[in-house]
């Protein structure tokens, strides 16, 4: 020791430990800072050799450290020195151990003979503790790192691939070997992808900061999307380090926005076929949404924005704008949905009927901000119920018709066949008592069965009509002539009936039948006749232009109102007069004269006046085919 003595100041006031061992690992000195670190005092250190019991170190992973690890058991073991060798010193009376780094060496003596083991160690508990805080942290990082379901990359300035997380991996299906220390292009890229991949690639080293969807590759060469959000990291000195990347496969969302779509268009389909259209209307700042099929249904250009709602007024019939804006209004303030047949008026002029369907929402403080719904095209179903209706109100007039026909029919018939057997009866009596049966007599039974003939051919022609089977037999014909013919017939029969007649002088021809056509100017004449007193003239009125002829017959009786020339053409329809009653007959000639005329493509009407009489007319092409 004598060799230390003139160390002693500086040994004593060391800030590192010293402890020094003789040959057998003896303690035989240790300055202040060695007794402090360690815990013990000079006494309590003197003599003992690292057999004693009372020493424990650990390693740096925490695990107890054997005696041949201990620095002075290697010098020992070695007679060579020992650096920078870290260990921990437990103290039981602290919570932590003491982190010292030791250095260790030899003395021999002029023999070579191992004489002393000097040991230094300085305190690195504060440093050892912000390692194992900044190692707490790494691991952390290094869990979140591995346990991330996004795939994350590190690069470093140059664009090396220096770190890549087991997400990313198993995205790409690379190994981390495989991936790590790779440049541009990387294996995860798409040949057709380098391009855009680079593009996106370069804005991330110039620090563009956007995030960007691009296409990777798996390494089977499946190609799938992802969105790529880089980041840099900086030095003190703002100068980047390295580049970070979060990577997300964004295939299960690709497929679900394809999804989406497929149902949106599906949806689209299925309102198209059900014809259904849908809506909304955002009240502020007016602004109206439609879908496609709310544009075929308003008939308006699916190119042009939808109407705003005053405009949409437009397509509206009036009785239904009303009925709407009555419903839109108790929604706006009660919320209370609504559900309504209208008609549109499209721009062609055409009608077309909907339902409609609509609702309120709500913004978060119960305020009313939109009204949405439906409309659902019932053209077909509205056309259909207007048939249906018109078709029950068929059905029940032709039960009315029947059921006045027979009336009418049985009354008609019953007073020719009675006043015929009544005659007949007459006749017998005559001939019984050996008395000829006189002409008059004769005369009125012919009367009686021409009058029963000309309801059953009245009747016969209703019949072929509303079967489609009464048939046209057109020829050449002269109808003034006609018209004269049959002046003629009325004449014997009505002598003191003045019947005029205004003609042009030539002749005009018509392609027509001649039976069926004189048989309308006879029935209206003969109405003429029955409906007007007998002193009463009739004018027939012959007018020709380049296209038609028109033929009129007028009388100066009582006239016909409105409302009854309204039903004048229609089956078993009688005028209401005086002389109805005894003019009788089924009510079918002028039916029979309007099914007639329509035959020839013509037309048939009346005017008339109450009180000043009436003219009935019909009108004939001059090409009549």
């Amino acid at each position: 020791m004598e060799r230390y003595s003139k160390f002693d100041v500086l040994y004593e006031n060391f800030n590192t430990g010293v402890v020094i061992h003789d040959a057998d690992t003896h303690v035989v000195s240790a300055n202040p800072t060695a007794l402090k670190l360690l815990g013990l005092t000079m006494e309590q250190m003197r003599g003992k050799a690292i057999t004693d019991p009372h020493w424990r170190f650990i390693r740096e992973d925490g695990t107890d450290m054997p005696q041949s690890e201990y620095p002075v058991g290697q010098v020992l073991s070695t007679h060579k020195s020992l650096k920078t060798f870290i260990l921990g010193v437990v103290r039981s009376e602290l919570s932590r151990p003491v982190w010292v780094i030791c250095n260790a060496h030899p003395e021999f003596d002029n023999e070579g003979k191992l004489k002393y083991i000097v040991v230094n160690f300085a305190d690195i508990s504060e440093q050892k503790h912000i390692e194992e805080k900044l190692n707490d942290q790494l691991n952390l990082t290094r869990s979140m790192f591995d346990s991330m379901l996004d795939g994350f990359a590190v690069l470093d300035k140059n664009g090396k691939q220096l770190d890549v997380n087991p997400a990313f991996c198993q995205m790409t299906g690379f190994s981390k070997d495989e991936i790590v220390g790779t440049t541009p292009p990387f294996p995860y890229w798409p040949p057709e992808e380098y391009e855009s991949i680079n593009n996106a690639f370069q804005k991330t080293l110039n620090e563009d900061g956007s995030n960007f969807e691009l296409i990777f590759m798996r390494k089977n060469g499946e190609r799938f999307p992802v969105i790529v959000a880089p980041s840099t990291v900086k030095d003190k000195n703002n100068n980047i380090i390295m580049y970070l990347a979060s990577v997300k496969d964004i295939t299960l969302r690709r497929h679900a926005e394809q999804k989406v779509k497929d149902l949106a268009e599906q949806l689209s389909k299925t309102y198209a076929l059900a014809h259904i259209g849908v809506w909304s209307w955002i009240i502020e700042p007016d602004i109206v949404i439609w879908s496609e099929e709310m544009y075929r249904m308003s008939g308006l250009d699916p190119s042009k924005p939808a109407p705003n709602y005053a405009e949409i007024a437009k397509i509206h019939a009036p009785e239904s704008w009303e009925r709407l804006q009555a419903a839109v209004s108790n929604c706006l303030k009660t919320g209370e949905p609504y559900q309504l047949d209208m008609e549109y008026i499209l721009p062609d002029g055409s009608s077309r009927y909907v339902t409609a369907y609509g609702g309120a929402k709500r913004d978060a403080s119960g305020k009313i901000t939109e009204l949405y719904g439906t409309t659902q095209d019932i053209t077909e179903k509205k056309q259909a119920e207007i048939k249906l209706k018109a078709a029950l109100k068929a059905a029940e007039d032709a039960v009315n018709i029947k059921s006045r026909f027979l009336d009418i029919a049985a009354h008609e018939l019953r007073t020719p066949v009675s006043a015929f057997s009544l005659l007949v009866q007459l006749a017998k009596k005559k001939f019984d008592k050996g008395t000829p049966v006189d002409l008059s007599t004769l005369d009125r039974l012919k009367s009686q069965v021409d009058r029963i003939s000309q309801l059953v051919v009245e009747l016969l022609d209703v019949s072929r009509l509303e079967r489609g089977v009464l048939v046209l037999r057109p020829s050449k014909s002269n109808i003034v002539g006609m018209i004269q013919q049959c002046i003629e017939e009325f004449r014997l029969r009505e002598p003191n009936r003045r019947i005029n007649l205004s003609a042009p002088s030539e002749t005009i021809e018509l392609n027509i039948d001649n039976l069926r056509v004189f048989q309308v100017i006879s029935n209206l004449v003969d109405n003429a006749i029955k409906y007007t007193p007998e002193d009463s003239p009739i004018d027939i009125i012959v007018e020709k232009n380049p296209e038609k002829v028109r033929v009129s017959v007028k009388d100066y009786g009582e006239g016909i109102s409105e409302e009854q020339q309204k039903v004048l053409f229609a089956p078993f329809s009688r005028g209401e007069s005086e002389f109805a009653d005894k003019a009788g007959g089924l009510g079918l000639g002028l039916f029979i004269s309007r099914e007639i005329i329509a035959l020839h493509k013509g037309t048939i009407g009346v005017t008339s006046k109450e009180g000043s009489g009436c003219c009935f007319y019909f009108e004939l092409p001059r090409e009549t085919k």
